[in-house]
């Protein structure tokens, strides 16, 4: 079910799937798809809403993570004349995913689709009855945009930022150069005042400068203390991990992360954790999952999610 977010613009809440938006206009929009898994189900949704295949015109992608364009395909057979919008940044980072495949057997794939359009920092587009301003915002991944509709002073902050949460930076890059990025993206979008965040997942809020401050002090704790960094980045992973396979203990998920997190160190990917403890950070995540009720345990010492993917945010 569509929430009425006001003046025309409209939620599809999604966990597993990403926030779906829809901007009610001429040439109306639509700012990502959601799940592979659930872009049937969502499309109906949409259908159900009254949404006819001719009014879309865009599907504008804040990132390329198969949670948020995995309806690409699925929607564009349906809403025939849209035109799909990325960064131009997003098939080189595509390329560089495949080359190394670092969670393949852990994430799940989008179908390819096609890019209609590629947009760069500060590109303004006129789209409809409205002019909407491409912000580069590199730090969750390399080809993160957010898409500022600046007349009503609003943003649609793809997963660069939540309220109360840091996301899992790239782990394309060493994660303190991703975190780099995260926060000079968060000093580009705190310096534009916008009224109203539109997050990737979880409710839209207020913005406030007492949001940017506590993810700034969250941001310094991480560069203090690196390990903070690898756990929160390693979380998401785990939880993936566990949605295909529930019902593992603590050691064999310590063993089988153990092996995946010497991965990217020995592509050179991560410097700052060569001689990083990831058993010891494994450890941790789990209990940090438990306590923020992303994960339960059962007497046989299993561990499930506690909900559904990405219920905290």
């Amino acid at each position: 079910m569509l929430k009425d977010c006001g003046s025309g613009f409209f939620l599809l809440p999604g966990n597993k799937s990403s926030n779906i938006y829809f901007i009610q206009q001429k040439d109306a929009i639509i700012i990502d798809t959601g799940h592979p898994h659930q872009a049937a189900e969502n499309l109906n949704c949409l259908k159900e809403f009254g949404i006819a295949k001719n009014d879309v015109k865009y599907i504008i992608n804040t990132h390329s993570h198969p949670d948020h364009v995995g309806g690409n395909i699925e929607f564009l057979n349906y809403f025939s004349d849209a035109q799909i919008i990325n960064s131009k940044k997003t098939k080189p980072y595509i390329k560089k995913k495949k080359s190394y495949a670092l969670y393949e057997d852990i994430e799940d794939a989008a179908e390819c689709y096609p890019i209609h359009i590629e947009v760069t920092d500060t590109e303004e587009l006129k789209l409809g009855s409205r002019t909407f301003k491409i912000i580069e915002t590199p730090g969750h991944t390399a080809d993160s945009v957010s898409i500022a509709c600046e007349e009503e002073e609003l943003l649609f902050s793809g997963d660069t930022l939540y309220q109360n949460i840091i996301p899992q930076v790239d782990y394309y890059n060493d994660l303190p150069f991703s975190l780099g990025q995260l926060r000079d993206s968060y000093g580009k979008l705190k310096a534009k005042k916008y009224k109203k965040i539109f997050p990737g997942h979880g409710s839209p809020f207020e913005n406030s400068d007492k949001v940017f401050a506590a993810l700034h002090r969250k941001i310094e704790k991480f560069t203090e203390n690196p390990q903070f960094l690898l756990i929160n980045t390693i979380c998401p992973l785990i939880e993936l991990y566990l949605k295909k396979n529930p019902g593992k203990t603590i050691q064999q998920i310590v063993s089988i992360f153990g092996e995946y997190l010497n991965r990217p160190v020995s592509a050179n990917l991560w410097p700052t954790f060569k001689n990083a403890d990831f058993r010891d950070s494994v450890e941790k995540a789990l209990i940090l999952m438990k306590a923020m009720n992303i994960l339960t345990i059962n007497g046989s010492d299993e561990f499930f999610l506690a909900g559904e993917l990405n219920e905290h945010l």
